[in-house]
C-alpha cells in the first residue's frame, strides 16, 4: 500500500510540474542575436543619464521590448521611456518605475544559475504600440534622485555575430544595448510549441518533420513513467526459508 501511495504521489508531482510548465504564459516569438553574452558588461547610469539605442524590429506584430537592469535601491528608480519611429514621429513617451531587482532570499534555491541571476538583474518590459515597424529608436533617461547606480547591460559590436549587424548606442559607439524584442501577445507554452519547434528546425537542420519530435518526446515521457512504475511496484523477493531458519536458530 505504501508503494502505491508513493507511486501516486510521484505521478501527481510530475503532472503538476508539466501542467505548470505548459500553462506558463510566454510571448509568441523573440528576436535573435540581440544579446551577446561573450562581451556583455555593465553600463552604470546616474541621474540624468541617457541611453539611445536604435532597435531593428525583426518580425511583424511587435509586442514588447525587454530590457535587463539592476537596481538595488530601497525605492524604485524612475526612467523616461521614449520610442521614436524611423520618420521621427513619437510612438511612446512615458515615465516608468524600475523596482529593486534583488530576488527574495527564499527564491535563491530555485534560481537558474544564469548570468542575470548572478548579476541580480531582471527584465523590465516596455510595451510596444502595434503600429511599430522597421527600426525604432529607444531612448532611456534616468529621472530620479535616488542614491545608488542604475545598471543596464551592453555588448561589443566587434564580437557580436548577429545578422544583420546591430546598430550601436548613440552615446557609446561600438557597443549596443542588450535587450530582447518580443512578438505576439503572451500565450501558453503549449500553444507556442509549434513556433519553438520551427525555430529549432531552422537553427539545426536537418530536423525531423512535425510532429515526429513531439511524438518522440511523448514516448520518452511515457517510457520514464513506465520504468518508474515498474521499479517502484515490482514485488520484492523474500529470502529462502532455509536462510530464515538458520538465522533464527542462531
Amino acid at each position: 500500500m505504501s508503494r502505491l501511495i508513493a507511486w501516486a504521489a510521484g505521478i501527481l508531482v510530475l503532472g503538476a510540474v508539466l501542467a505548470a510548465m505548459l500553462a506558463t504564459n510566454m510571448y509568441g516569438d523573440r528576436g535573435r542575436g540581440e544579446i551577446d553574452l561573450s562581451s556583455i558588461h555593465q553600463i552604470p547610469v546616474g541621474t540624468g543619464g541617457v541611453l539611445t539605442q536604435p532597435v531593428p524590429l525583426q518580425r511583424p506584430a511587435p509586442y514588447a521590448i525587454e530590457v535587463p537592469y539592476r537596481w538595488l535601491g530601497s525605492r524604485p528608480a524612475r526612467i523616461e521611456v521614449r520610442l521614436t519611429a524611423a520618420d521621427g514621429s513619437v510612438l511612446f513617451d512615458t515615465t516608468e518605475a524600475m523596482d529593486n531587482s534583488r530576488a527574495a532570499i527564499w527564491l535563491l534555491p530555485t534560481g537558474d544559475g544564469s548570468y542575470w541571476e548572478h548579476e541580480w538583474a531582471v527584465f523590465h518590459s516596455i510595451r510596444l504600440p502595434s503600429s511599430a515597424s522597421g527600426t525604432i529608436v529607444l531612448r532611456l533617461t534616468r529621472l530620479d534622485q535616488e542614491p545608488g547606480t542604475l545598471v543596464f547591460f551592453a555588448s561589443d559590436l566587434a564580437s557580436a555575430q548577429s545578422s544583420p549587424p546591430r546598430p550601436s548606442l548613440v552615446e557609446r559607439p561600438g557597443e549596443f544595448l542588450d535587450l530582447e524584442s518580443e512578438y505576439g501577445a503572451p500565450r501558453t507554452a503549449l500553444a507556442k510549441a509549434p513556433t519553438f519547434v520551427s525555430r529549432v528546425q531552422s537553427l539545426a537542420p536537418p530536423w525531423l518533420p512535425f510532429p515526429v519530435p513531439e511524438l518522440l518526446l511523448a514516448c520518452m515521457v511515457a517510457a520514464g513513467i513506465f520504468l518508474y512504475t515498474t521499479m517502484l511496484l515490482a514485488p520484492t523477493e523474500e529470502p529462502p526459508a532455509e536462510v530464515l531458519s538458520s538465522t533464527r536458530s542462531r
